[in-house]
């Protein structure tokens, strides 16, 4: 596995000793966390991640927040994507376990209340798979498309399902269990992809998503894949 060999391998110590070194001449205002502020504007923002080395896109609450802050992403490169390189080549194994790390982290919402359709890596299962974001923090396992995704997970960790297996199962299928705003509490059905399972989960009664059934029986007759059950037994 990559994590074990990137803790053992001496190239990670060389990385943990030159990202140190080289962190300490990162400007302070780039070395500060993304921060959408408490107000819940919806403004396209730009902030450097230190995880990634590079500029990333947020969405900013309009008020508040900090200085790592940019309107475009030329301004967040200009003052900060100096250090997007501060990895030496020897450091590659490093790299790759930081963008491992990255997509082990949950999927997470944020704060904010949009439905944004994007994507993010599942452990659990080793696919990208859809989630519903609201807007505004989350975490870096969030992708605006399944290439995206894939290109920083899939390529990282060796051990990932085939990409054939996931296209088996039907686009409705792959979205997350989505209980919505509102406060009912009807029984409903959704299919779980890390399990190949339908289950079942209270719906709020309004909003949500395609994955969704009335029974159990509806729900496996869309998503239940057989060809999915054969693969995993080989």
């Amino acid at each position: 596995m990559l994590e074990t060999y990137a803790q053992t391998s001496s190239n990670s110590h060389y990385g943990e000793r030159s990202a140190e070194s080289s962190n300490s001449a990162i400007d302070p205002i780039c070395k500060m966390p993304q921060d959408p502020g408490p107000c819940r504007g919806f403004q396209r923002r730009w902030s450097f991640d230190l995880s990634q080395g590079q500029c990333v896109e947020f969405i900013y609450g309009g008020c508040k927040g900090n200085a790592n802050n940019f309107e475009f992403k030329e301004d967040c490169e200009e003052r900060c994507g100096a250090y997007k390189g501060y990895f030496s080549p020897e450091d590659e194994v490093a790299i790759d376990f930081i963008n491992t790390s990255v997509c082990h982290l949950p999927h997470e919402r944020g704060n904010c209340r949009a439905s944004l359709q994007r994507w993010g890596f599942d452990a659990s299962s080793g696919r990208c798979v859809q989630f519903i974001y609201g807007g505004c923090g989350g975490n870096e396992n969030n992708f605006e498309t399944k290439q995206d995704c894939e290109q920083k997970c899939l390529a990282n960790i060796p051990n990932s399902k085939p990409a054939d297996m996931n296209d088996a199962i039907d686009p409705d299928c792959r979205l997350p269990k989505e209980v919505g705003p509102c406060r009912a509490r009807l029984r409903q059905w959704y299919y779980d992809v890390s399990s190949d399972q339908c289950l079942e989960f209270y719906y709020g009664g309004c909003r949500g998503n395609a994955n969704k059934f009335q029974s159990k029986e509806a729900c496996e007759a869309k998503c239940k894949s057989g060809e999915l059950d054969h693969m995993s037994e080989l």
